[in-house]
Parts: structure tokens; C-alpha cells; sequence
């Protein structure tokens, strides 16, 4: 897994920002509610929003995968801590 930086995520942001912006806003406009027809501004907002809830999934997705490999890193660092005597140990017999 190769590491995002930050031109990585402001390119995302970016490249995403008014498709976010409208996933956001029509889950405002459903919780105001008002009638459904109204939560987005036709069909081109329908597949902005649909646009925005992909970016959501993707973020989602590269958070997930972030933590996973740093929970992995750590259990693969700290999985001799609970042996009593590693084989290299001094205190073999």
C-alpha cells in the first residue's frame, strides 16, 4: 500500500469538492423535510450527489485501509512481546 500524502488528499479534495458539497447539502435538505423532490437540483443533482456518496465511500475506504495497515504494523512489532524465551535469548537452555 503506497502512502497518501498531502497532495494526494488537497488533489482529492479538490477534484471532489462540489460533488461533497452536494451530498452534504441533500442530506441537509432531507433532514429539513422537505418533500424528496426537492433534496437535489434534478437530474444533474442527483448524479452529483451520487458523485459525492462515491467520494464518501472512497474516503471511507483509504481511512479504513490506513488504519488497518497501522494496526497490522503494530501486532507484527509487538508479536514476540509475550514469549517467555525467544530462541536467540541468552536465558536458553
Amino acid at each position: 500500500m503506497s502512502a497518501l500524502g498531502p497532495d494526494d488528499i488537497e488533489a482529492f479534495a479538490e477534484s471532489n469538492a462540489n460533488a461533497l458539497e452536494a451530498a452534504v447539502e441533500f442530506a441537509r435538505r432531507s433532514r429539513k423535510g422537505i418533500p424528496p423532490d426537492r433534496w437535489c437540483d434534478g437530474t444533474s443533482g442527483a448524479h452529483m450527489v451520487a458523485r459525492g456518496i462515491e467520494a464518501w465511500i472512497q474516503m471511507y475506504q483509504l481511512a479504513s485501509g490506513a488504519f488497518l495497515h497501522i494496526h497490522n504494523d503494530a501486532m507484527r512489532a509487538n508479536q514476540g512481546a509475550t514469549e517467555i524465551y525467544p530462541e536467540d535469548s541468552k536465558y536458553n537452555v
